[in-house]
């Protein structure tokens, strides 16, 4: 169902840096890694409001004036948590 989510969003040409934020931060959690003990809690406040909004709406609800480099940021940290926490190789998106 997550790859399916993922390519029909890709599909619908939504942004793609916030489609790979909310793929990999489904298949964490859907997987069982503590992704809300674990990264969650190392967020600064600010990125925690920022993962909210990022991960809870939809994708056709996003306007075009999104802050690109908060999704990022947001999907940088996620990458190092999971490098650091579980055996998964994941690279950063440039």
């Amino acid at each position: 169902t997550l790859t399916n989510d993922t390519l029909d969003a890709f599909e619908q040409k939504f942004c793609p840096e916030i489609i790979l934020l909310k793929a990999l931060y489904r298949f964490l959690k859907t997987e069982g890694f503590p992704i809300d003990s674990g990264w969650w809690k190392s967020l600064s406040k600010e990125n925690k409001c920022r993962a909210k909004i990022l991960l809870t709406t939809p994708l056709a609800e996003f306007e075009d004036n999104l802050d690109l480099k908060s999704t990022l940021t947001l999907h940088k940290l996620l990458c190092k948590w999971a490098r650091k926490e579980t055996e998964l190789k994941i690279k950063d998106i440039s």
